[in-house]
């Protein structure tokens, strides 16, 4: 009785492999609606779906790589850094997976790169390369008038992994650009 229980139990729920791209919707909001947006107007990115990091193993290990004036928001229900502000004249706002051995990351598919290209092209911005190799996939896309120099402008970054496993996820995104070309 017991194991039929399961049985019936096991064939209702979803494999894993069929959630691969379940949050990739979500993803692609903190590019554009949150990071682009910071870079671009200033909007304060996270707003409502995340709550301020705790001093954590996880922050302070970030910490470094990221200025003093930086803010740190975690984003609710899941392992991710967010972190944003302005330095140098740019501005950047970036999320980070906080816990490596989180299993259960944000899930993408095979098909998020062309999603981002997609709407990186709309927002005026071109593919300038993805990357695979260490088992992630690697995209940065930029404003095509500095093309020459892509730090003149807006850029966005995106990584996942591992790739071809059933919880292929986002590792890293971020947007960056010059707060004079954002006004």
């Amino acid at each position: 009785m017991i194991r039929a229980a399961l049985l019936v139990l096991a064939l209702a729920l979803p494999a894993r492999a069929e959630e691969a791209g379940r949050d990739e919707d979500f993803a692609l909001a903190l590019i554009f609606d949150h990071c682009l947006a910071f870079v671009r107007d200033g909007t304060t990115p996270f707003t409502g779906i995340a709550a301020p990091a705790p001093r954590d193993a996880a922050l302070a290990a970030l910490a470094p790589w990221f200025p003093a004036s930086s803010h740190a928001m975690r984003l609710n229900d899941w392992a991710y850094l967010g972190f944003w502000g302005t330095e140098g004249g740019k501005r950047f706002c970036a999320l980070i997976e906080a816990d490596q051995d989180a299993p259960d990351g944000m899930r993408t598919g095979p098909d998020f790169t062309d999603r981002v290209t997609a709407r990186a092209q709309a927002e005026g911005l071109a593919n300038e390369m993805v990357h695979e190799a260490y088992s992630r996939r690697d995209g940065r896309w930029i404003e095509p008038r500095f093309a020459e120099d892509p730090q003149k402008g807006i850029v966005l970054s995106v990584s996942v992994g591992p790739l071809g496993s059933e919880t292929e996820h986002v590792l890293a995104l971020g947007a960056s650009g010059p707060v004079l070309l954002a006004n």
